[in-house]
């Protein structure tokens, strides 16, 4: 009996610490960085779709724009990471990095597996290779790409516009929590799966529901483990895309 109250008290403690603000800010930084290197080495054009920071910088500073940004984003963050210590007593284990990269490769596998299913059985639609309009980036552009869409939008689609839909459905209209999180989570993933038309890609019912069910994969990922591992599930779900 104590050895699985202290398995259960284990497994909560694990729950709270990964999806944390704490280890949202030292991932998220840690993710940003990682893109803001490589995009620095990139085309401003050819960055994250909802990332209107690094195109600016680029254009009007340079490279060193985005150094210069990495390191205030590093300093903000370390702010941050110390106001948490010493105000709210929360201290971050670095021990905790490597397993949350881990359990986040696992969600990125099943989203992979469980998603070409679901079109598979129910949407009827031929998932035949195409071209990759990416194949000019080489893998370091492409991991890059990735980084930044994992970072770019689930900050943008999941902590942004789904936090911002349970406020107008729940304190706003005064829904039942649970109908204003199914409202928040579909209108969030058909939003995200739309922004990708924003450009000069054409609209496609496939694409159209495979990113829809993607959207609604990280918005449930984000309302269950937080910002940290839908990001880097996000990221590291892109890189297995861009090279199966």
């Amino acid at each position: 009996m104590a050895t699985k109250s202290k398995f259960n008290k284990n497994v909560k403690a694990w729950y709270q610490e990964t999806r944390s603000p704490l280890m949202a800010v030292v991932m998220g930084t840690v993710l940003l960085l990682l893109y803001g290197a490589g995009a620095a080495f990139l085309d401003w054009r050819q960055v994250s779709g909802v990332d209107f920071v690094t195109p600016w910088l680029l254009e009007w500073f340079g490279p060193v724009g985005i150094l210069y940004f990495n390191g205030g984003v590093a300093l903000l963050a370390l702010v941050i990471v110390l106001l948490l210590r010493f105000w709210k007593k929360k201290r971050f284990r670095p021990a905790l990095v490597v397993p949350v990269l881990l359990e986040s490769l696992c969600w990125a596998l099943l989203m992979g597996l469980t998603i070409t299913f679901v079109i598979r059985e129910t949407a009827h639609f031929a998932l035949a290779a195409g071209v990759d309009p990416f194949a000019g980036l080489g893998a370091t552009g492409k991991v890059t790409l990735a980084l930044g869409a994992g970072f770019w939008e689930e900050l943008v689609f999941r902590l942004g516009l789904t936090g911002l839909l349970l406020l107008l459905f729940v304190p706003g209209m005064n829904l039942p929590r649970w109908l204003g999180v199914a409202l928040a989570v579909s209108v969030s993933s058909i939003l995200f799966s739309l922004a990708h038309y924003l450009g000069p890609e054409e609209f496609g019912w496939y694409s159209f529901t495979y990113r829809s069910l993607s959207g609604l994969y990280f918005a449930l990922l984000f309302s269950l483990r937080g910002f940290a591992i839908a990001a880097w599930t996000h990221a590291l779900y892109d890189v297995w895309v861009f090279f199966s």
